[in-house]
């Protein structure tokens, strides 16, 4: 039945909107803490509804079970769930009616499932590299006894196995096989985006025995941030003569610098430095450094917004992960919600690349607190140079989300095919409102409100799956969640 009902749900879609979009990744976007794979995928399926689109998300929520959710908009029209090993078949049904499979992530996929996303008859089939998983399971390439090392992709590929042999979930399973598995993957797909440049070289020197077939196929699509100019607040600069501060941006854990933070925080201080987080990091009691920095949490956006601009904003933005971050939505956050601020970011990743290109602000030679203190130093040194580039550089990040989609659209779609203009198509387009456009963000607030009642109902779902008598009960209870939004 459950067949049935996505085919049945599948084939209406397919006759009253543009294109249907299969975005996967490996975990549910619409759940309320995501990261920035979830994140990009939650406000990419809302920016589809300019393109009169609908979208089926397919994602694994534990338990080897996954999720399908079908959505026009900020509407959702199906939503089911199936064992893994249905994949296959569930894939199989639904093909004809797909435009597009967007691959956004393949962890927690079993082989069978992603080899029929591979094998599918879809007509354009693009995967986007949001981290570094098809290089290695460790996902962010790091190593060493704590892993607080970014590898660069090593090129002893028995280091890498002794590196993956040390970490019980990754034991069973060879950097070669892990590689060659990945690669035949992603031969099958026609397009291969990166959300900055930085992601290529990283990209080349791990599959360089397969880089004639799968290089020509990489393109580089930078996310959205086109809803960051709605959450603007004017500077002033006659307002900077106030606090010396720093601020971090984000939920800091190992992989954003956090060890790197605390050992920096007396030599900041000495320096004459507020120090503040806007975010999280974990256990901030029981470190003696943390206890005289300011930590404030956010929602939203526009929250991030308010705490930017407060006192004149902060003199510095620092951006420390670790490892070589793909995107960072952060640092672009930071950027251009608070652009009287210099950047001062890591030695690795998309941050750095834009901060040497640009000149926007000092990059860390190394990962070590010396290190910071000595580019935060540079910063205070050379400020108003760097201020002028981070003006004139955030003036021109600022775009239409239209100039996003038509980029996202020349990369998807096939070059030879002519969009299928639905019924009622050129009304979506005319009343696509901001906050339709903006919905990923109002979903975040919703989600948040209602996460209890969701999860204790997602909670019963494994029980009344094994329960006929208890179906009716577990539709009540989806049916009452749902009305509470």
């Amino acid at each position: 039945l459950k067949f049935l009902r996505v085919v049945s749900a599948v084939g209406a879609l397919k006759k009253s909107v543009n294109r249907i979009y299969l975005l996967t990744l490996h975990s549910d976007p619409d759940t309320v803490f995501v990261g920035g794979t979830e994140a990009h995928v939650r406000h990419l399926r809302g920016l589809l509804l300019i393109d009169g689109a609908a979208t089926l998300v397919l994602a694994p929520i534990g338990e080897r079970r996954f999720v399908l959710r079908g959505s026009v908009g900020s509407r959702v029209v199906l939503t089911e769930y199936f064992h893994e090993d249905s994949l296959p078949n569930l894939i199989s049904l639904i093909q004809a009616s797909v435009d597009c499979l967007h691959v956004h992530h393949a962890m927690g996929w079993a082989p069978e499932a992603l080899g029929a996303l591979a094998a599918s008859s879809i007509e354009r089939k693009v995967v986007t590299v949001h981290d570094y998983w098809f290089i290695c399971p460790s996902i962010n390439l790091l190593t060493g006894p704590t892993r607080e090392r970014f590898c660069e992709v090593e090129t002893d590929l028995d280091k890498c196995n002794e590196c993956l042999a040390s970490n019980w979930l990754h034991r069973d399973e060879t950097i070669q096989s892990h590689r060659a598995a990945n690669a035949n993957f992603l031969k099958n797909f026609d397009i291969i985006l990166t959300p900055s440049a930085s992601v290529i070289t990283y990209l080349e020197k791990a599959f360089a025995p397969y880089w004639s077939l799968l290089g020509p196929k990489i393109k580089v699509l930078h996310h959205d941030l086109s809803y960051l100019g709605d959450f603007r607040s004017p500077q002033n600069k006659k307002e900077l003569s106030g606090r010396e501060r720093i601020c971090f941006i984000g939920a800091i854990g190992q992989h954003k610098g956090s060890r790197l933070l605390i050992d920096s925080i007396p030599g900041l201080q000495k320096l004459g430095l507020e120090i503040e987080i806007l975010g999280s990091i974990r256990d901030p009691s029981q470190h003696e450094n943390l206890k005289c920095v300011s930590v404030s949490q956010y929602k939203n956006t526009a929250e991030l917004g308010q705490l930017l601009s407060r006192d004149g904003g902060p003199r510095f933005i620092a951006s420390i992960s670790i490892w070589a971050e793909t995107f960072s939505y952060t640092f672009f956050e930071g950027l251009m919600l608070c652009p009287t601020a210099i950047p001062v970011v890591g030695p690795y990743g998309n941050p750095a690349q834009i901060c040497l290109e640009e000149h926007l602000g000092p990059v860390m030679n190394s990962c070590s607190s010396l290190a910071l203190i000595e580019a935060v130093e540079k910063a205070m040194r050379s400020r108003e140079i760097y201020q002028a580039k981070v003006e004139s550089f955030v003036a021109g990040l600022y775009s239409p989300r239209e100039t996003y989609l038509s980029r996202y659209f020349a990369a998807v779609s096939p070059t030879n095919s002519v969009a299928r203009k639905a019924p009622g198509a050129s009304r979506l387009l005319e009343n696509a409102s901001k906050r339709e456009q903006l919905n990923w963000e109002r979903e975040r607030l919703l989600k948040e409100r209602d996460s209890m009642t969701m999860r204790a109902a997602f909670k019963l779902q494994g029980l009344v799956r094994r329960s006929h008598w208890a179906s009716p009960i577990f539709r009540v209870l989806i049916r009452l969640a749902r009305r509470s939004k």
